[in-house]
């Protein structure tokens, strides 16, 4: 085994893949270790890039694992997550129809023609852009 502990990891996004890409040297124990960590549907051998490809979901394993095995992790272009929030899930498994429902029901209650408040509607609508 070669020692990497004085080298850097570097975790990428691949926006065409939708994918977080590892680039590093070989170290048969992180890769083990590795394996074993990340499910094999979150993770794949790029055998003409020489890179690890992981479903972004395995970005927090991989950020947990890599200082066991490397000096140093750089993360370039992932995004960081913001947790969702209750009402996010819900708009998430809703159908297109039923949010548009609900955007009239609160447009009529909140818009600054019927009474209503302009930063409250200015709020529903950034909401419903998404």
């Amino acid at each position: 085994m070669t020692s990497t502990m004085s080298e850097t990891v570097v975790l990428s996004m691949d926006p065409t893949k939708a994918a977080v890409v590892m680039r590093s040297s070989y170290n048969a124990t992180f890769i083990e270790n590795m394996k074993q960590a990340i499910p094999p549907n979150q993770r794949r051998w790029d055998g003409v890039e020489k890179v690890w490809v992981f479903h972004p979901d395995a970005l927090p394993k991989l950020k947990q694992l890599v200082p066991d095995f490397y000096a140093g992790i750089k993360v370039v272009g992932v995004q960081k997550q913001i947790p969702a929030t209750k009402f996010d899930r819900l708009m998430a498994r809703i159908t297109p129809k039923d949010k548009q429902v609900i955007y009239i029901l609160l447009a009529k209650r909140y818009h600054p023609a019927t009474g209503g408040d302009r930063e409250m509607m200015a709020l529903i609508n950034e909401v419903f852009e998404k």
